[in-house]
C-alpha cells in the first residue's frame, strides 16, 4: 500500500476526495485543544520522546474524528478513516518535533488531586497498601457525590458517604474506620483544611471477635494436602515462625540466621522489624533451597540480570547492593521474567525484571 501524503487525496490511494479538508479541520481542532491547556504537559515540559507523541497524536485524532463524524462523507470506507487518523497524527507529530517551542501558550498543570495524595503519604513514609486504600476510598468518596470536589463539601457529605457503607454496602467496622481515616487524610494533609468537625465524625464501634484457631491434626491434614515442595516449605515456615504471608515472601538471604536459629522480619505492619525463631525441623529445607536459589542467582548474574529491588534508594548508595548474594530474595521467582511494577514514566506503565514484587 502506497503511503498518502498529507494533504490531498489520491485517486488510487485510500483517501477519498475531500480528505484533505477533513484533515485541515481535525489538526486545527488539536491545535485550539493544545493551547487551551487540555493536552498534557509531556509535549512541553519534557524532553521530546517521538514514540510518546506518536501515541497522543493518534489518541487524540481518533477521539477528534470520533466527536467529528458528521464531516466524514458517507461514502468513505472504515480503512479510508483509519488512514485519515494516520495522516493527521503524523502532520501534528512533525509540527511538534520539528519546532522547539510548539506550545508556547500552554500552561503548567498543576497535579491532580490523587497524585498530590500519593506525593503526600510517600513523603510521610505510608506503606504502598496504606496508598492504595487511601487513594481508592478517596476516590470512592468523590464519585459517591457526583464527582464533586472534596473542598466543597464537609461534614454531611463525610457522614453521608460513611451511613452508606454501613447500610448499603454493609462493610464492616474496621472498613468503615479505614475509609474515615483516608477522608480525614484527604482533608488535613492534603488539602489542609482544619476544621473542628474532623474530629467529630461518628466513627464506627468495633466488636470484638474470638479468632478460630485450627487444632495440631487439622493443620497436619491442611498442610498434607499441599503437593507443591516449594509451597509446602512456605506455608510450614509461616506456620512456625508466625511471619505474615508478604513478610515472608519478601524474606532476604541476609535475614536468616542458621546460627541462632532466628529470623529477622524487617519492615513488618507498621514498619517495625522484629526478630522471630526459625524452627529446627525446616533449617535443612531451607538450606537446600538456598542452594538451589544460590545456582540460579549466579546463573542470572552471568547473563547480567539478578538485581533485586532495595528499599530507602539504596540501591543509589550502594550500585552493586542489587547484585549481591545476602540481599537476594528467598523465595523468587523462577529465571527472570518481566514483572509489572507500579509506576509511571510519562504516562506509560513501565515494566522491570526484577526478582520479587514491592
Amino acid at each position: 500500500m502506497k503511503k498518502a501524503s498529507c494533504f490531498g487525496s489520491l485517486r488510487g490511494g485510500v483517501l477519498p476526495p475531500g480528505g484533505g479538508l477533513v484533515q485541515l479541520l481535525l489538526i486545527g481542532q488539536m491545535s485550539s485543544i493544545a493551547r487551551q491547556g487540555k493536552l498534557t504537559g509531556h509535549l512541553s515540559s519534557k524532553p521530546r520522546n517521538p514514540r510518546l507523541i506518536g501515541h497522543l497524536s493518534r489518541k487524540l485524532a481518533s477521539g477528534l474524528l470520533r466527536r467529528h463524524l458528521s464531516v466524514i462523507p458517507a461514502y468513505w470506507t472504515p480503512i479510508s478513516r483509519v488512514l485519515l487518523v494516520h495522516c493527521v497524527s503524523s502532520v501534528w507529530h512533525l509540527l511538534i518535533m520539528s519546532s522547539d517551542n510548539p506550545l508556547p501558550d500552554s500552561p503548567t498543570r498543576s497535579p491532580k488531586l490523587f497524585d498530590q495524595i500519593r506525593d503526600r503519604l510517600r513523603l510521610k513514609h505510608y506503606s504502598l497498601r496504606t496508598e492504595q486504600a487511601y487513594v481508592q476510598w478517596s476516590k470512592r468518596y468523590i464519585f459517591f457525590h457526583g464527582k464533586r470536589h472534596p473542598a466543597e463539601m464537609g461534614k454531611p457529605e463525610i457522614e453521608a458517604f460513611l451511613t452508606s457503607l454501613a447500610v448499603d454496602r454493609q462493610v464492616s467496622a474496621s472498613t468503615q474506620t479505614q475509609a474515615l481515616s483516608a477522608l480525614l487524610f484527604l482533608y488535613k494533609e492534603v488539602l489542609g483544611i482544619e476544621f473542628p468537625w474532623l474530629t467529630e465524625v461518628t466513627r464506627a464501634k468495633r466488636t470484638a471477635r474470638l479468632p478460630t484457631v485450627l487444632n495440631q491434626e487439622e493443620v497436619r491434614a491442611l498442610m498434607a494436602r499441599v503437593d507443591d515442595p516449594l509451597m509446602d516449605l512456605i506455608v510450614r515456615l509461616l506456620y512456625g515462625t508466625g511471619m505474615r504471608l508478604l513478610e515472608g515472601l519478601r524474606l532476604r538471604v541476609k535475614d536468616v540466621d542458621f546460627s541462632r536459629n532466628e529470623i529477622v522480619v524487617r519492615e513488618g505492619k507498621g514498619s517495625k522489624d522484629r526478630v522471630t525463631m526459625l524452627p529446627g525441623s525446616l533449617s535443612d529445607r531451607l538450606r537446600a533451597h538456598l542452594a538451589v536459589v544460590k545456582a540460579q542467582h549466579d546463573a542470572d548474574l552471568a547473563l547480567g540480570k539478578g538485581e533485586v529491588w532495595l528499599p530507602d534508594a539504596l540501591a543509589l548508595k550502594y550500585p552493586n547492593a542489587p547484585k549481591e548474594w545476602l540481599g537476594s530474595m528467598c523465595f523468587r521467582l523462577p529465571a527472570f521474567p518481566w514483572t509489572r511494577v507500579q509506576g509511571w514514566c510519562g504516562g506509560i506503565m513501565w515494566m522491570t525484571n526484577g526478582c520479587s514484587a514491592r
